[in-house]
């Protein structure tokens, strides 16, 4: 399981129940997908046994004292209801905004220049105190040039956040160069969308 998967294992929703008639609790771990309906595995042990969780909507009751023994799928309705107070404090996920820019050059293209309003909304509407502006290149001409032209660019976003006026100790900038491309190339090839700008709202 890997951290850029945040909700590839959504909940594992620990829900306790005292049982009338004996002192003995029984836990409930339910697998959700992600918000682009991906499904990780989780793996549930306890000092009897292991079973794995794989299935979206799919869950597992369990004791201590006895095995896990199945799996069993659970409406969506019944998620809901029973867990709806556990899916309204999920963390809302970041918002994530492309800005590309013209060969060579730490300009905006028209296009992406008419998003910055929407990534100024998107911070104002969150409150966010944390941002972060990464600079990336594609791979033409020598890579310690590009270094500092994707640092560029990540500043001519910056200046224009603080121009709308975001507050900069909430903004992060980066410079990746040429080392995180959107589309893999040979080098001294010009990618279109390698030219960008990163903007991740938190």
């Amino acid at each position: 399981m890997t951290s850029t998967k945040i909700r590839t294992i959504l909940f594992t929703m620990v829900v306790a129940f005292l049982f009338t008639g004996c002192s003995c609790k029984k836990t409930t771990v339910i697998l959700l997908s992600d918000h682009d309906n991906n499904v990780g595995q989780v793996k549930i042990t306890n000092a009897h046994g292991s079973i794995v969780l794989d299935q979206a909507n799919h869950g597992v009751s369990l004791r201590k004292q006895y095995r896990p023994k199945h799996t069993v799928a659970i409406a969506e309705n019944k998620i809901k209801d029973r867990f709806g107070s556990v899916l309204a404090v999920e963390p809302e996920l970041p918002a994530k905004f492309i800005l590309y820019f013209k060969n060579g050059s730490d300009v905006l293209t028209n296009k992406s220049l008419a998003r910055i309003p929407d990534i100024v909304n998107e911070i104002k509407q969150r409150s966010s105190m944390d941002i972060s502006v990464a600079g990336h290149c594609d791979r033409m001409g020598n890579e310690d040039v590009n270094i500092a032209l994707s640092l560029k660019r990540s500043h001519r976003v910056l200046n224009i956040l603080l121009d709308q006026g975001i507050d900069s100790q909430f903004i992060q900038t980066s410079s990746h160069g040429e080392g995180n491309p959107l589309i893999f190339t040979p080098d001294n090839v010009a990618e279109p969308r390698n030219r960008r700008v990163e903007v991740i709202v938190k």
